[in-house]
């Protein structure tokens, strides 16, 4: 899904809103005051801009003064506001993309390999030419066979990310965990969206990456 990044939904910023809903998604329910906090707005201020959420079919009730997404809220939260680019464009970066894969596979210091990757999205339909993001599925499994041996493989490399991001183990080894199967030594499927926007195929170490053994994610918006 594609927004402009100028637009309003009622009265609200489209990207404030966007925002507000990518920091709600991840739980079941919530109230006002998640909500103001999420969008960032004064306490009392919320109810207009929970008015026009509901509105737009966005989030729906589900008690008194509670409320959860819908399925059109989470597409929404997932949605890019990128500059569209060109088919040839767009080509170039899947291109460059499945080299880093192989790169990835090929070389020791990853601990996870890539042996799926399924391409989805507006760049499958032919009489598309301008993309505003390139959609990749990738399924992660790790190179290590011994569950122990592999667990080990990932502390040491979860402690060197938090070492060379400047903050100790202690505070970011629960983070890192839950961002990164790979990490964790749960390869799971994960997909990338706006592969166009920014080169994925250069950090190894990035802290907010879904794949930060793999080192194939950027720092979207």
């Amino acid at each position: 899904m594609h927004v402009d990044a100028k637009g309003t939904v009622g009265q609200y910023p489209v990207l404030l809103v966007r925002t507000t809903l990518r920091h709600l998604r991840s739980r079941m329910k919530w109230g006002l005051a998640e909500l103001q906090a999420a969008a960032g707005l004064a306490p009392g201020s919320g109810r207009a801009l929970v008015r026009v959420l509901r509105a737009e079919g966005l989030i729906e009730a589900v008690g008194r003064e509670i409320w959860s997404m819908t399925q059109a809220g989470v597409t929404f939260s997932a949605a890019t506001a990128a500059q569209q680019v060109t088919r040839a464009t767009a080509e170039r970066t899947l291109s460059e993309f499945l080299e880093r894969v192989t790169e990835v596979n090929q070389n020791p210091y990853f601990l996870a390999k890539v042996t799926t990757v399924v391409l989805f999205g507006s760049m499958l339909k032919p009489e598309v030419e301008r993309l505003s993001d390139v959609d990749v599925a990738v399924e992660l499994a790790r190179k290590e066979p011994d569950f122990d041996r592999a667990q080990g493989q990932n502390q040491q490399r979860a402690e060197e990310l938090a070492n060379a991001s400047g903050t100790g183990w202690s505070g970011r080894a629960a983070g890192i965990g839950r961002r990164s199967g790979s990490c964790t030594g749960v390869p799971r499927k994960e997909s990338s969206s706006k592969a166009s926007r920014a080169n994925p195929l250069n950090s190894r170490r990035d802290p907010r990456g879904h794949f930060c053994d793999l080192g194939v994610t950027g720092p979207w918006t």
